[in-house]
């Protein structure tokens, strides 16, 4: 019997184990490219937020700079201000909360098909309150954007009131 034994283990080597290939499904796959994208708009909001804090701050050392008379002074700082015209600077900093509400739709939009996918219940409930979420994000921007004197205002609510007031002008 012990020799069957020892003799098992030594053909234990011989054998091969073959691992079945791994394909992830089709709703992984989205999920993953949703929650990854969503991530990159959150880091390129970050950083693009931190570019712009240490553009104004530049922008602020560059035209408040002593040591000049204010004649001097007064031409840097149109200067520098035809530069911010030029270069859009100030729609830059303004798109940025558009990456970041790109960013938390790509996110809800993941998690409620990966809530889904494990329980609908909790796929429902989670989809139920990022919709109701939603819901008072659109509520109060639309608000904004049709009454003026609405204090949801944001750059969202100001560009739908401009295309509102082209549009029925």
């Amino acid at each position: 019997m012990a020799t069957r034994y020892f003799s098992n283990i030594g053909n234990l080597s011989n054998t091969s184990f073959d691992q079945p290939d791994f394909a992830p499904s089709h709703e992984a796959v989205v999920i993953n490219c949703l929650l990854f994208a969503s991530l990159g708009a959150s880091l390129c909001a970050a950083l693009v937020s931190v570019m712009a804090l240490q553009w104004v701050m530049d922008y602020d050392a560059a035209i408040t700079r002593g040591g000049s008379s204010p004649e001097d002074r007064a031409k840097r700082r149109q200067f520098r201000y035809a530069g911010v015209l030029n270069w859009k600077m100030g729609e830059v900093i303004a798109a940025l909360p558009l990456l970041l509400y790109s960013s938390v739709v790509l996110f809800w939009v993941g998690v409620i098909q990966w809530m889904l996918i494990i329980h609908s219940t909790v796929g429902y409930v989670v989809a139920g309150g990022a919709t109701m979420a939603a819901l008072l994000y659109v509520i109060t921007t639309l608000l904004a954007a049709v009454f003026v004197s609405a204090p949801f205002r944001t750059p969202l609510s100001r560009g739908i009131y401009r295309i509102l007031y082209l549009t029925l002008s």
